[in-house]
């Protein structure tokens, strides 16, 4: 994409909203891993547990031009600070832990599904081998039983 996107003059944007999570997965330093996009959304509260906040990357014309919109939405200095406050402070508590657990997922996965299966229910990881610290689970068994558990 990254070629098709300088061939075509195309800027390339990427919704980093996990980025964190999956970058592991690529085997790439986050620096390298950014570098492929002109500009790049990354999430506070997803998987660094912030109050709630993101961050925007990119040259100082795209910075510019969404600070004016980040105004005209209602956000200041003022109204964010305390959002700012709890966004370093789950940085400062999670980076460098997303390849830990993805690591840990993996463990996990096939030890969760198989003690599943053996008390007679279905745990299934969808991708069944995780390929970042973060997989949809689907359990199935009787409703009554699930409840019950």
């Amino acid at each position: 994409m990254r070629r098709l996107a300088v061939q075509y003059e195309v800027p390339l944007h990427a919704d980093g909203a996990r980025l964190l999570e999956v970058a592991p997965h690529y085997g790439l330093p986050l620096p390298e891993l950014c570098r492929l996009f002109d500009s790049l959304y990354v999430s506070f509260y997803k998987g660094l547990g912030g109050v709630t906040g993101a961050m925007l990357l990119g040259s100082p014309t795209v910075t510019r031009e969404a600070a004016v919109w980040r105004r005209r939405l209602g956000g200041n200095p003022f109204t964010v600070a305390p959002y700012a406050l709890s966004c370093r402070a789950a940085f400062r508590a999670h980076r460098g832990s997303f390849d830990a657990r993805w690591r840990r997922l993996q463990q996990l996965a096939p030890l969760l599904s198989s003690t599943a299966a053996e008390e007679g229910g279905s745990l299934r990881f969808v991708p069944e081998a995780p390929t970042c610290c973060q997989a949809h689970v689907y359990l199935r068994g009787d409703a009554a039983a699930l409840d019950a558990a």
